[in-house]
């Protein structure tokens, strides 16, 4: 289904109910937000999030994160497809919810969401928290996505969205999955990031 991570084009799968195609394929919706839905596999390591419209946030974020890959706290992103539908489809490996009877896996997950202030575009990480962490991955992590959040902000009114259910776990490795919520992407409108994005690249 999924070939090698290429933003260069429009996928060739073309299929104009990507649902309907998943659920064929024995995919299962496993979560779903505010501007995406995830599927699964059963016995497969991966999913597959697919978007309603064009998340920017989501694929600035899943593009930092191929490019970041030897950072643990990005997810793994095997591919990503622009499809005929206007939709984005990811494909992820597959993460799981935080343990919270871990100790060590709770306050990791605390303290990074504390290193946010949710929902703001005008300050979205707090320098006074993220200079405590001496974590250099971690902290390197936090730094670029309050990086992306700010290039965002202008055009896509781009805000942290970090809380419990953004972060999750591989093992006892804590990932930041889902981190900026663009409202712009929300309403449908198409951005000019996603238009550059596949315009230039096509």
């Amino acid at each position: 289904m999924f070939g090698m991570i290429n933003v260069r084009k429009y996928s060739e799968l073309g299929f104009s109910k990507p649902e309907k195609y998943l659920k064929s394929e024995g995919f299962r919706p496993i979560g779903s937000g505010s501007l995406a839905r995830v599927y699964h596999k059963c016995e497969t390591d991966y999913v597959v999030k697919l978007t309603f419209n064009q998340d920017d946030g989501y694929l600035a974020y899943a593009q930092l994160s191929f490019e970041m890959e030897g950072n643990p706290y990005f997810p793994k992103v095997h591919d990503i497809q622009f499809l005929d539908t206007e939709q984005i489809a990811f494909l992820l490996e597959k993460l799981n919810e935080v343990d919270y009877d871990s100790v060590d896996i709770y306050n990791k997950s605390n303290s990074i969401q504390n290193c946010f202030c949710y929902g703001s575009h005008v300050f979205p990480i707090k320098q006074y928290a993220v200079n405590s962490i001496t974590d250099k991955q971690l902290k390197e992590c936090i730094e670029l996505i309050g990086t992306l959040i700010l290039e965002l902000r202008d055009t896509q009114s781009a805000g942290a969205d970090v809380h419990s259910a953004n972060v999750m776990c591989k093992g006892n490795q804590v990932v930041i999955t889902d981190p900026i919520y663009t409202p712009d992407c929300d309403n449908g409108y198409r951005s000019s990031y996603y238009k550059s994005v596949v315009t230039v690249n096509e």
